[in-house]
């Protein structure tokens, strides 16, 4: 009886088995290649969303200087009707007696060099630029120009007296990495409309000019984070080839300002 009840509870032998070597192997293998995948993916992602971050960054630095250039470009030579004449667009070699090579004074920078440029009008709300206080209808220059801080490529502006030929304010610093600043001056014909955009050392009279192109290279100011450094050129109006080598993201931003003042010098020569 006893025997028989034992074999009823006989244990029964096992089918299962571990994994072998190989099996193990070929699972660790196929894990890794998947992590990898992952990770690949997830670098990619990182990689292009700070490479669009850096484009707006770029997009906005471009918008504000121009922005910046704009009211004192549109408003060059602005006085106030009670108070006299137009001013001259420009503080510049021919009509206000200083040497390209001042700070304070338009000019052309040359091949591969930065131009800087001098608005003269009356102050708006009584500030420079730099927004040093002025007095009342006071008459001030603005000068835009690039200089490096911290070794980072900047724009400044700096505000200039033309009746004391000392400057108003220290420099401001604007926005930083301006690559490069060239600039264009449209002369207008004998029936007022622009016919040519040269540079500022081949004005001969600078109250026949009626619009001025804006050219700028604006960089990221960090590395795209890409693999390999890329030697890249770049053009920007009158300029030479730049050439760059590194991997920083770059845009060229140009566009054109009328200087609305000239109507009326152009009403008032008819």
């Amino acid at each position: 009886m006893n025997n028989k009840i034992g074999a009823l509870y006989k244990p029964l032998k096992s089918n299962q088995q571990g994994l072998s070597l190989i099996e193990l192997m070929v699972a660790v293998l196929l894990g890794l290649i998947l992590t990898a995948a992952v990770l690949q993916i997830f670098q990619s992602i990182s990689l292009t969303f700070k490479h669009n971050d850096q484009l707006a960054r770029i997009q906005e630095n471009g918008r504000f200087s121009l922005a910046l250039l704009s009211r004192d470009i549109h408003m060059a030579g602005y006085r106030n009707p009670d108070k006299g004449e137009l001013l001259n667009y420009f503080y510049a070699d021919e009509t206000n007696g200083c040497k390209a090579t001042d700070k304070f004074c338009t000019n052309d920078g040359g091949l591969n060099q930065n131009d800087r440029i001098a608005v003269q009008l009356e102050a708006i709300n009584e500030t420079d630029c730099t927004g040093h206080k002025v007095a009342s209808d006071k008459v001030v220059v603005n000068v835009y120009y690039l200089e490096e801080l911290d070794n980072i490529s900047t724009l400044h502006c700096r505000g200039f007296d033309p009746d004391t030929k000392t400057w108003l304010s220290d420099p401001a610093p604007l926005i930083a990495g301006i690559d490069a600043f060239q600039i264009l001056y449209g002369i207008a014909g004998d029936d007022g409309y622009v016919t040519q955009y040269i540079n500022a050392n081949r004005v001969n009279d600078w109250l026949k000019v009626r619009a001025v192109k804006i050219g700028m290279l604006v960089n990221s100011g960090e590395d795209n984070g890409f693999a390999g450094v890329k030697e890249r050129s770049y053009s920007i109006l009158d300029s030479g080839e730049l050439i760059f080598k590194d991997n920083k993201v770059r845009y060229i931003y140009s566009t054109t300002f009328t200087i609305n003042n000239a109507s009326l010098d152009m009403i008032g020569s008819i």
